[in-house]
């Protein structure tokens, strides 16, 4: 059954708050089931809660836009699980939330817009950073940054949250100015999100596109995300969830175009397991990073990888391709990448303080080729690693399967040596 938001009192003008008629319609259509419609039109709203067994269609040139003001948001203390980042500059208001739920989507041809540039401070030039700031002006963020323009109050958070439930759908979907992670997926089981478009400015700090965390049997598949931070994540933070028995498994990505000013994809935060993870055929336009095996972040959470698998990638300029720092033994095993042609300022920084931490890296097939590198060497990298086009240390049953990494005679002044590897048992060059 349909539930058109009109029949609820909504005003398509761009500037009345609907939220009173849009939660009542998705309340009364929850009571069976059904449709929520939002039709062609621009709709204010503050934050709205989804329910079961309802899905919220956006029609044809339809937005949804979220408020300018913070007092039309909920409440922080809204569920158990929500949570803030005042590092981050960001709160725990949100636009769109199931809690709990089963059999909820969010489909069609409109616009979820967060309304991002209310929110934000003015842009930031490139390595125009505070002394504290969390951001580096190395391999991310090299075209500048952005972050929250109210530095008490801060900007809304996730902009789209999914928690602790089952059988989601988000689909067509278009999803713009988000002010924080565009679509946040949290303890859930049997997620399918396809031909969804994110675009995010590219300066905008924490703009994530689809970050999914502690969840399982997830797909993502034809999909375009252009944003200001990472495209796709991949997270272990569950200690805030009901559920506890949780990890991130068998989740696959297909098929989508990408373009990041931080990861294309990240993987780790948090301290449950990251594990059985597909990746394949992607475009990257831009990225500061392919990959970052964020195994351990902030030295404070530990995520232990088993078995990620990257598998048919064209990336027209990286600035790293891949990153994984372990300094405090957190075990990663089974990471394969495989099929990829990329421009990089740097090809690799892999390494592990400790032996036997990092174990079985196989690349196979993959061609990188340098465009010069003006960034200094990583401050917290071992101090006998050279500055290389490609860095291994520490990684045992290492392999390249007719891999390339070049550097061109004009950027050879940028590196001290094309590949280096330091201690890597078992290497195989095949």
């Amino acid at each position: 059954m349909d539930f058109n938001i009109l029949d609820f009192g909504a005003i398509a003008d761009g500037k009345t708050m609907n939220t009173k008629a849009i939660q009542a319609a998705i309340d009364e259509c929850a009571k069976e089931g059904g449709r929520v419609i939002v039709p062609a039109g621009t709709f204010m709203s503050g934050s709205l809660f989804l329910k079961s067994n309802v899905e919220l269609h956006l029609a044809h040139n339809a937005t949804l836009r979220a408020s300018e003001d913070l007092a039309d948001y909920n409440e922080e203390d809204a569920y158990e699980q929500n949570w803030s980042s005042e590092r981050e500059g960001w709160n725990g208001k949100h636009f769109i939330m199931a809690i709990e739920c089963e059999n909820v989507a969010i489909t069609g041809t409109g616009t979820i817009d967060g309304n991002a540039h209310v929110f934000f401070e003015a842009y930031r030039p490139p390595k125009d950073y505070d002394k504290d700031s969390f951001v580096n002006a190395g391999y991310c963020w090299k075209k500048g940054s952005s972050a929250n323009k109210d530095k008490v109050n801060r900007r809304p958070g996730q902009m789209i949250c999914f928690i602790e439930c089952k059988n989601i759908i988000v689909r067509d979907i278009s999803l713009i100015n988000s002010t924080c992670w565009s679509c946040f997926v949290h303890g859930c089981d049997f997620v399918r999100i396809s031909g969804v478009r994110i675009d995010n400015t590219f300066y905008h700090l924490n703009t994530d596109g689809i970050d999914i965390d502690t969840s399982r049997y997830v797909t993502i598949s034809d999909c375009v995300i252009l944003t200001g931070d990472d495209c796709i994540t991949f997270r272990g933070s569950g200690k805030r969830l009901k559920d506890k028995d949780r990890c991130c498994e068998y989740v696959t990505v297909t098929n989508c175009v990408l373009s990041a000013s931080a990861a294309a994809f990240r993987i780790g935060v948090g301290t449950f397991p990251v594990r059985n993870i597909t990746v394949s055929n992607v475009s990257v336009l831009y990225c500061g990073e392919f990959i970052n095996y964020c195994a351990e972040w902030a030295n404070t959470s530990k995520t232990p990888f088993d078995n990620i698998i990257f598998s048919n990638a064209a990336i027209e300029h990286t600035n790293r391709l891949l990153t994984l720092k372990v300094n405090h033994g957190t075990p990663v095993k089974n990471l394969k990448l495989q099929n990829v042609t990329a421009k990089a300022l740097s090809a690799a920084m892999i390494y592990s303080v400790d032996e036997g931490v990092i174990q079985n890296f196989l690349l196979d097939n993959v061609d990188v080729v340098s465009v010069g590198n003006d960034v200094v060497m990583d401050a917290d990298a071992p101090k006998d690693m050279k500055r290389a086009f490609a860095n291994f240390y520490n990684v045992e049953n290492l392999t390249f399967k007719n891999c390339s990494f070049t550097v061109p005679e004009e950027h050879a002044k940028d590196y001290e040596t094309d590949v280096e590897l330091i201690n890597c048992k078992n290497f195989r060059n095949i």
